[in-house]
């Protein structure tokens, strides 16, 4: 009586109710969890020799300023989902992208 069709819940409603955090149990929270935090920091040091190379060698020529930019601007976006959700998994990882990426991006800008 009181449920809402899939089409009032619009997309968001209906992904969270199917995938939400109450729909797991402990075990597979805990390796996605683990999972969160080695994907997020192979990420990040698979960025570093991008932030390096441009840094040590004061070359950024080939490099799309635009792109960079674009992961830049929307990483906060996922520091804020982590900070809403609290998920520290999420916070920690994108504010160390946010800041190599934003050495990426000012690299590019000085030497581009």
């Amino acid at each position: 009586m009181g449920d809402k069709s899939s089409k009032e819940k619009g997309l968001g409603g209906v992904v969270y109710e199917n995938f939400g955090p109450d729909n797991s149990s402990g075990k597979v929270k805990k390796v996605l969890e683990f999972m969160i935090y080695f994907v997020g920091f192979l990420g990040t040091i698979l960025t570093i020799p991008q932030a390096y190379r441009i840094w040590t060698t004061q070359d950024a020529a080939g490099d799309a300023i635009i792109s960079w930019l674009a992961l830049t601007l929307f990483t906060p976006f996922w520091i804020f989902y982590g900070i809403l959700h609290k998920k520290r998994s999420l916070i920690m990882t994108y504010l160390v992208w946010f800041v190599i990426n934003a050495l990426v991006v000012i690299g590019i800008w000085i030497f581009g």
